[in-house]
């Protein structure tokens, strides 16, 4: 360590990261056997399947906290979005619930199949992740400098995230363009009409990045509140019109990023984010099944509400099947 410096890349190899690729290899190894054994939709395979994750993503958290000394990583966001969207229901066999038309018949052939090539891409980016600090070497620079070089950071993360919402605006308008009131669809009619979705598909993209910019690039009082309102209404946005991962994804990463910045959230705080979290995919789930947006009532609102349950998290794990049928139909139609 070097006086009146701090270290702006960190360069040590610990053995955290060489157990990381160890484990990670091995789980790559395991999972390989088991989609191309002759056993594969064994009874049994979801359980088998679930553990070694389980196992696995464990020690993955474990030991990428024991080289960087924080849980608030991007990688465990991403993973906790994979696990969220493709493991939901499978863990839900695994531990003995019986999902209707999953766990019977030849369709589960295939889903063991996709479990287990999910696996193999957990394994992979968990090697890739332990071999990430190969080559590195610490740095550190004054710490005037580093201050200085934050700030006119900031001043351009700023001004990225004014761009991204101009062009957001654009998108939003070649949107309007095509479809007209954009608010007199349901979700699904979207993209299922014949209309050019490209500028509402560009918007669905780019905002909340725009939103997340301005939100920690603010340097100023009027941009914070700037930088709030945006963020606030993008979230409220497409919570409501029932593009979830927009902003839960966008939510997660602002979580990881507060932390990185130099703030802190008390753990308690960090679990009722997610509680939260959880309950609004259970109401966008609602709310996007009810119809057209500017149908959308205050009653809806309410039944939204109502039955809003944090165990709906699980429905977002049908992305599982999505998988297992491309396993299932792509060979054979397109050999």
């Amino acid at each position: 360590m070097i006086a009146n410096s701090v270290r702006v890349t960190d360069g040590r190899n610990t053995i955290f990261m060489v157990m990381i690729f160890v484990t990670s290899l091995f789980f790559c190894l395991l999972s390989f056997s088991f989609m191309y054994s002759n056993n594969v939709g064994d009874e049994g395979w979801a359980k088998g399947a679930s553990y070694a994750f389980l196992l696995w993503s464990f020690a993955f958290v474990l030991l990428s906290r024991g080289h960087f000394r924080t849980t608030y990583l991007y990688s465990n966001a991403y993973l906790m979005c994979l696990a969220l969207f493709h493991y939901g229901l499978v863990l839900q066999m695994g531990f003995g619930v019986q999902v209707p038309g999953w766990d019977t018949g030849e369709f589960s052939i295939s889903l063991a199949k996709s479990v287990w090539l999910v696996n193999i891409a957990f394994a992979s980016f968990g090697m890739g992740f332990g071999l990430s600090t190969l080559g590195l070497r610490s740095r550190y620079v004054d710490i005037a400098v580093a201050r200085a070089k934050v700030a006119e950071n900031k001043k351009a993360v700023y001004w990225s995230g004014l761009g991204l919402l101009a062009a957001s605006a654009i998108f939003m308008a070649l949107a309007v363009a095509a479809y007209g009131n954009i608010f007199a669809y349901e979700r699904h009619e979207i993209f299922r009409s014949s209309a050019d979705s490209r500028g509402w598909g560009l918007f669905t993209m780019v905002f909340p990045g725009a939103a997340a910019l301005l939100f920690f690039g603010a340097s100023t009082r009027l941009q914070s509140l700037i930088g709030i309102g945006v963020a606030g209404f993008a979230v409220l946005f497409f919570m409501i019109t029932g593009y979830r991962s927009a902003a839960l994804f966008a939510i997660l990463a602002g979580v990881i990023t507060w932390v990185k910045v130099g703030r802190k959230i008390p753990l308690p705080v960090a679990f009722g984010i997610l509680f939260v979290a959880a309950l609004s995919v259970s109401i966008s789930s609602y709310l996007r099944n009810t119809g057209a947006y500017n149908e959308i009532s205050a009653e809806d609102f309410k039944n939204s509400y109502e039955q809003a349950s944090v165990a709906d998290v699980a429905i977002l794990g049908q992305t599982m099947g999505i998988v297992a049928h491309s396993i299932d139909r792509v060979p054979e139609e397109f050999p």
